[in-house]
């Protein structure tokens, strides 16, 4: 009799919370920890991930039935999926990895919730340094002709000089795998 009387509490909370859902709907917040939760559901990674970035949503309307489309990026965290944590305590990795996600995430009822998550991997800081660097070596290349060329033979044949160096550029970079 004594855990009826804590449990029938639980029980009617319960049915308040179900009431405040089917009422409510599905909030923007509510949508993205579906979304998260379904990724880690189907992904096959081995570490948790967390939001680190959203898209703006302009208009939400929790009530409606229709498909909400999210986007947001995600990175890699120090923690483990298969283990049993709050993702809001999980240390992002420095350099983990990071993608970018689109869901669709349709409420339907307090219990049933349609949702659809596509990640595809964000390109990494090194690679965005690495072509930094590149492109501050043809930079270089270029100015440093073009002052050797417009001293001592005019202004216009250095300009076509340095057509004709852009073009090779090109050309070398369109061969690059």
């Amino acid at each position: 009799m004594a855990s009826f009387r804590f449990l029938l509490p639980l029980l009617l909370l319960g049915l308040i919370e179900i009431k405040a859902a089917e009422i409510s709907g599905l909030s923007y917040q509510d949508a993205l920890k579906v979304a998260m939760s379904h990724f880690h559901r189907k992904s096959e990674v081995k570490n948790s991930y967390w939001i680190t970035a959203t898209e703006a949503q302009t208009k939400w309307d929790r009530k409606s039935k229709e498909p909400h489309h999210l986007g947001f990026t995600v990175q890699e965290t120090e923690c483990l999926k298969t283990e049993t944590h709050t993702l809001s305590k999980c240390t992002i990795k420095k350099d983990g990895k990071v993608k970018h996600c689109q869901a669709t995430v349709q409420f339907i009822s307090h219990s049933e919730t349609d949702v659809q998550v596509h990640c595809s991997p964000v390109p990494s800081n090194q690679m965005v340094k690495r072509t930094k660097r590149e492109i501050s070596k043809i930079l270089e290349e270029i100015f440093s002709t073009v002052i050797k060329i417009f001293i001592p033979k005019g202004f216009y044949k250095g300009i076509q000089l340095v057509n004709e160096i852009i073009k090779e550029n090109n050309e070398r970079q369109k061969q690059k795998p």
